[in-house]
């Protein structure tokens, strides 16, 4: 479980509340409740794996180097697979100014997928209005 978290996570590039995690770990088949989520978060914590920020109640990977290196856990059809699954909870999660940033991240993920494993029109128009939410914020 710790080792699909961890992998999970190194395709976030930002930090994470524990719902959100709890989100995309129930996507990967780990239905958890917060409190074994939390307890698996301060195991890897321990082991100098994620830090965690009182501030704003967030997680993160301790390093990019850990980052990288639960990436190479994953090639293939797999990582295609995982980031779909993740690109779906993120597309429905970044629905708020607050989240948009998740609409950002499932659009570079699923711009990295096959053409053949996906519905490229629904990827243009994901592509087109993640464009649009940028270009209106830039004004």
């Amino acid at each position: 479980e710790m080792q699909r978290l961890l992998v999970v996570m190194s395709f976030i590039p930002n930090s994470l509340e524990l719902r959100m995690l709890q989100m995309l770990m129930s996507e990967e088949g780990f239905s958890m409740d917060s409190a074994e989520l939390l307890s698996l978060l301060i195991k890897a914590r321990n082991e100098g794996m994620v830090l965690f920020s009182v501030e704003n109640e967030t997680f993160n990977l301790s390093h990019d180097r850990i980052r990288q290196a639960c990436r190479e856990f994953i090639i293939g059809d797999d990582r295609d697979d995982l980031l779909i699954r993740i690109s779906n909870v993120l597309r429905n999660v970044g629905q708020s100014p607050q989240t948009e940033w998740c609409l950002y991240v499932a659009v570079d993920h699923l711009n990295t997928i096959p053409p053949e494993k996906m519905d490229l029109g629904d990827l243009a128009k994901l592509n087109f209005d993640s464009s649009q939410i940028a270009k209106s914020r830039a004004a």
